[in-house]
């Protein structure tokens, strides 16, 4: 039974303690990566040893999401085993979600510099708060009109959290209905 509250302003040392209720079943890494943000990039890198660029190259792809453009950990089905080497991963062409190529049989082979959407995007009570959290916080931009939108047509689907809804991300109402309908398109 949930006993938190999950708001945008939730401190993140809040969100770090209630996403340790993972049970690190894997679900989550066998199933798709993880946002990186942009200051992860060099943890990671630092992390495995190799330049940011090749990290880039062999291990993350770009994904637009909430209008905005992000890298994620690339994702395979061939049962390749990282790190093998430092060659290139076998991604799924086709955007299927697959197996997160961090992913191993002990877990998370980045874990001491593991993203912070992996960190706390889980599948425990909080989960989809977690989540809602991180994307308000890291990815959903209100100076981005398309941003906006996407995020509009997120919430037809997905209750917000608090400090989630559209009034109050975009405080402005005439704004908002001009970024509503499409008449503010930058």
């Amino acid at each position: 039974m949930k006993t938190k509250i999950i708001t945008k302003l939730t401190p993140l040392n809040e969100i770090i303690e209630l996403s340790d209720e993972c049970k690190r079943c894997s679900k989550c890494c066998n199933h798709g990566s993880g946002y990186i943000l942009n200051d992860e990039v060099s943890k990671i890198a630092k992390f495995l040893n190799v330049a940011e660029e090749k990290l880039k190259q062999d291990y993350l792809e770009e994904a637009e999401v909430f209008g905005r453009k992000v890298l994620k950990a690339k994702t395979e089905n061939t049962g390749n085993k990282f790190p093998v080497t430092l060659a290139k991963a076998h991604v799924n062409k086709n955007k299927v979600p697959g197996k997160c190529v961090f992913s191993g049989a002990n877990g998370c082979n980045i874990h001491p510099a593991k993203p912070l959407h992996c960190k706390i995007a889980n599948c425990n009570e909080y989960g989809e708060e977690l989540n809602q959290w991180f994307l308000l916080n890291h990815i959903v931009n209100p100076s981005n009109p398309e941003s906006v939108r996407q995020w509009a047509t997120h919430l037809k689907f997905n209750d917000p959290i608090p400090g989630g809804r559209l009034k109050e991300i975009i405080k402005d109402q005439e704004k908002l209905k001009e970024i509503l309908g499409y008449r503010k398109l930058r």
